[in-house]
């Protein structure tokens, strides 16, 4: 019997791989790659729950609000110059005066 099968039933048994490692002369993740690779299935370790994937649902465009911020009344005012009215409903908006 090899010393994968024995350190199989160690590990059935409730063994832990640190103690399978010593106990076969060689390292955890030797035991690891074994119980992967030879499928060992225990009873240690919580149950993997199912993976799910959730769906992203497309929701529709949210309706256009006016805001009533003064904008027009700054574009209907003479005395600004184009550049002053784009500062003004810049700043407006935003509060940054940058």
């Amino acid at each position: 019997m090899e010393n994968y099968e024995k350190a199989e039933q160690d590990y059935m048994a409730g063994m832990k791989y640190k103690d399978i490692a010593d106990k076969y002369d060689t390292t955890i993740n030797t035991v690891k790659s074994w119980k992967k690779r030879y499928g060992w299935n225990g009873k240690e370790g919580a149950p993997q729950k199912e993976k799910v994937c959730t769906q992203n649902k497309k929701s529709a465009p949210a309706p256009r609000v006016e805001i009533d911020d003064g904008t027009k009344e700054i574009l209907q005012n003479g005395d600004l110059t184009p550049e002053q009215q784009m500062f003004c409903i810049y700043y407006s908006r935003t509060f940054n005066a940058a």
